[in-house]
């Protein structure tokens, strides 16, 4: 599947995942979502063509690919994703909107390498024991859903994460727009440079 939008951050991913998939879906598209973690049930965390995956599908992708993956281990996480990602590529969307679970370069959502657009969100310090200690590590890794010539779309963030994500969009080649540099929010409307 492609027009992926993947989402990477500490803080807002879901947020923002909600956001444009409201915007898409009111203009008329069809996007598929996957987003985690869920709230209340498994289903949240996939729609399909604008609706939330049913019970019987959602266990029909999912023994799919357990029985594909044969005895080898794999994750709760990399199941799910895997099952997502079975069930978008058998429902095509305009758009395919996927928040990272942990990370980003290291990610099982990261093995799209389509990306049509990447948005980082307000990077913190998330999961130090897996991402590293300094909040320029952490972003380091989330910059890795970076893919090349795509568009990023980059957050307020703490200043010394902006140089790592420049190095990156830099590294491939991609268009962006990073909050105080492209554009910016003033009395709750946002505006171009």
């Amino acid at each position: 599947f492609s027009n992926v939008i993947h989402i990477a951050g500490t803080n807002g991913k879901g947020s923002t995942a909600t956001i444009i998939f409201q915007l898409l879906a009111n203009t008329g598209k069809k996007v598929n979502v996957y987003r985690s973690p869920h709230l209340l049930s498994f289903n949240e965390r996939i729609f399909l063509n604008n609706k939330k995956i049913s019970d019987k599908y959602l266990i029909e992708v999912l023994e799919k690919v357990y029985d594909s993956n044969g005895k080898s281990p794999i994750t709760f996480f990399e199941i799910f994703t895997a099952g997502a990602f079975l069930a978008f590529s058998e429902n095509p969307a305009d758009a395919n909107i996927i928040e990272v679970g942990l990370g980003g370069k290291l990610d099982a959502t990261n093995v799209i390498k389509s990306n049509k657009i990447s948005i980082i969100t307000p990077i913190g310090l998330d999961h130090k024991n897996f991402l590293g200690e300094e909040i320029i590590d952490i972003a380091a890794e989330k910059a890795g859903i970076i893919q090349s010539n795509g568009i990023t779309i980059c957050s307020k963030q703490e200043k010394k994460v902006y140089p790592i994500l420049a190095k990156k969009i830099i590294q491939k080649k991609n268009t962006s727009f990073i909050y105080g540099k492209d554009w910016i929010i003033q009395n709750k409307i946002m505006s171009y440079k």
